[in-house]
């Protein structure tokens, strides 16, 4: 009698650390992700993201067959996308990873990843959006977020739709091509030109 009483109770504990363990690997998943992408020459890129309790994001890039040499960008906005491409028609491709808010506004922003001729990789250097390129007249005057990023014509493409200053929406968007060109100290990401449709 107390073998068999003893059988549904191993039983049931079996059943929740399967379901715990089951629950876990779900939560591990989504707090954790990868991201694999083979470059033109060949190479394979990987993109880890690590969530934290926040909602927050650490990325991690790296080449595989590098050895050392890992690209890190800290407490962002979670991934929205990726874009492949080589902006500066140099033969390597560049990583841009395109982060989104969560809030109701999505402000976007850009993390680049250049490749060393596929010896080292090292972070693209993207100016910041500040009050100067805010004011009338520059890139960003009326950005409220709600970007769209795509490859056009080898620039890289922001769209987004324009907002006065009472917050409303004027019907028209602005585009922003970005190039990538070298620095003095590494790669930048540049504006090219920017239009208003």
């Amino acid at each position: 009698m107390k073998i068999q009483s003893f059988k549904p109770w191993v039983k049931s504990q079996f059943m929740l650390a399967l379901a715990m363990l089951c629950l876990a690997s779900i939560v591990y998943s989504q707090t954790n992700a990868q991201r694999v992408y083979r470059t033109k020459t060949g190479k394979t890129i990987i993109i880890t993201e690590k969530k934290n309790t926040m909602g927050r994001s650490d990325i991690v890039v790296s080449m595989k067959g590098l050895k050392t040499g890992t690209v890190s960008f800290t407490d962002q906005n979670p991934i929205e996308q990726v874009i492949k491409e080589d902006l500066d028609g140099n033969g390597y491709d560049e990583i841009f990873i395109i982060t989104s808010s969560r809030d109701k506004d999505s402000w976007g922003a850009i993390m680049g990843v250049a490749s060393n001729r596929d010896k080292s990789i090292t972070p693209i250097y993207v100016p910041e959006m500040d009050e100067a390129s805010q004011a009338p007249g520059q890139a960003f005057e009326g950005y409220r977020g709600f970007d769209e990023f795509e490859v056009m014509e080898n620039t890289l493409a922001r769209r987004f739709p324009l907002f006065n200053a009472a917050g409303q929406k004027t019907g028209k968007s602005r585009y922003i091509y970005y190039k990538v060109k070298a620095g003095e100290a590494g790669w930048k990401l540049v504006i090219n030109k920017f239009d208003t449709f």
